[in-house]
């Protein structure tokens, strides 16, 4: 067999999903090497031996723990212009070049939806600008690209991205179990369950979601009005909306710091909801909140803290009331049903 620009080194779930779309984008010939192949694309063979010649790109996409053994054989096929590209989880780099010590080597972890281009793949080098575009070039057309700044990373990659799709599969074999449990047919559950999902993961792309507020109160005390917006272009749909009563007593005047009887999460929640209030009627980006300064928070983070100081004062005034013999507010709750 002459040699192909391209080798696969194994060819089981993730470089059969990467093969499969490779060549519908004309990325090859790609030579497969491996023994015991999964369903191959028509007109694709396997060979046990790498080929003849020298390629220009080694994809290895072995079982780790065979992964030496299995890539010795294609050691004398790669030079210093050989780009070794390894998507094996848990193989550093170094471990790489111990083998293939004149290559230069991308580590990358991309998921199986890269067999219909819907994939993710992290990327990392130490090989310079070349090295980069040539693995744009591969993972480029089977979905999203991200490089890494520090191959650690991918231990927390592999936990997300790498093994996401699972996680997605089952959630939606739970969620049509759950509309057969609530009384549709198998085959609807199913069909409404995938739809549902892939509705959600498309609306989550290419949209950007803020929060806006109106400015006509001024946020003084009063009705101030706030929605949540997505936008995409020119296009712009509201997703909820509400209005808040900003009342006099929450204006922070007193000195940060200075002890007038109120915990620090007290003080804080005021100077939130007075940089809240700030951040909006003039574009301030740079604040007290307690003794510490606050850079550039937007209003959708001031918000997500004003309401976790919220909870941390409602637990604190509850647990005074229980210090106080008052008793414990939580057992004013009482839950209903059979």
């Amino acid at each position: 067999m002459t040699s192909a620009p391209v080798w696969l080194l194994g060819c089981g779930n993730m470089g059969g999903a990467l093969l499969w779309r490779w060549l519908a984008e004309g990325i090859g010939p790609v030579a497969v090497i491996d023994p015991a192949p999964r369903a191959l694309p028509p007109g694709v063979a396997a060979v046990a031996e790498p080929p003849s010649g020298r390629p220009d790109v080694i994809v290895l996409a072995v079982k780790p723990q065979f992964w030496r053994e299995a890539a010795a054989p294609l050691a004398a096929g790669a030079g210093p212009l050989t780009l070794i590209v390894s998507v094996m989880a848990g193989v550093s780099l170094a471990e790489i070049a111990a083998l293939f010590p004149q290559s230069p080597l991308i580590r990358a972890m991309p998921n199986t939806p890269a067999a219909i281009g819907q994939g993710a793949t992290a990327l990392y080098t130490t090989a310079g600008d070349i090295a980069q575009g040539a693995a744009e070039a591969l993972f480029g057309p089977v979905g999203t690209t991200v490089w890494l700044d520090d191959e650690a990373d991918f231990d927390a990659v592999t936990a997300l991205s790498g093994s996401g799709p699972a996680y997605v599969f089952a959630f939606i074999e739970a969620l049509a179990a759950a509309g057969v449990a609530a009384g549709l047919a198998p085959a609807l559950a199913a069909r409404l369950a995938r739809a549902t999902v892939t509705g959600a993961a498309d609306g989550a792309g290419g949209w950007d979601l803020t929060i806006a507020a109106a400015t006509s109160a001024g946020f003084n005390t009063g009705s101030w009005y706030w929605q949540a917006q997505a936008s995409s272009g020119g296009l712009i749909i509201t997703l909820a909306s509400g209005s808040l009563e900003v009342l006099a007593s929450l204006a922070y005047t007193s000195t940060p710091g200075a002890f007038d009887g109120r915990s620090t999460a007290e003080k804080d929640l005021e100077a939130v909801q007075t940089a809240i209030r700030t951040i909006v009627a003039g574009g301030v980006t740079q604040y007290m909140i307690g003794n510490r300064q606050a850079i550039k928070l937007d209003l959708a983070k001031l918000m997500e803290r004003e309401s976790y100081l919220k909870g941390v004062v409602a637990r604190e005034r509850a647990a005074e009331k229980v210090a106080a013999g008052l008793g414990d507010p939580r057992n004013l709750f009482v839950r209903f049903g059979s």
